[in-house]
């Protein structure tokens, strides 16, 4: 009967272990709008020293938003509002960047 018992503990047991997973899994949420917009209307020169981590950054906030791969068809005013200018953004670093003398002053 005791090994009956024991054995019985043992199965419980090995069908509780799981994988260790910390419990609080910290996710940083996305900037806002308007967070993102005040960000895009600096985007300068000064930026491209950082360029990869500048878009990675930006794309990363599109993956927050669960807007990665999504068409603008099919988002509602104000996911295409932060889809296009996250975009712009990206591009303005792309375009930019490869521009030496996009940035200057007219």
């Amino acid at each position: 009967m005791r090994s009956l018992i024991v054995l019985a503990a043992v199965a419980i047991t090995g069908c509780a272990v799981q994988p260790y997973q910390p419990i609080l899994q910290v996710q940083s949420p996305a900037l806002t709008f308007e967070e993102l917009d005040h960000i895009s209307r600096n985007v300068n020169s000064s930026n491209c020293k950082n360029i990869d981590a500048n878009i990675a950054f930006v794309e990363r906030q599109l993956q927050l938003k669960g807007l990665t791969n999504r068409l603008p068809e099919n988002l509602n005013n104000a996911d295409r509002l932060y889809n296009s200018t996250a975009k712009s953004m990206i591009w303005a670093l792309r375009v930019g960047c490869n521009n030496p003398r996009r940035y200057d002053k007219l």
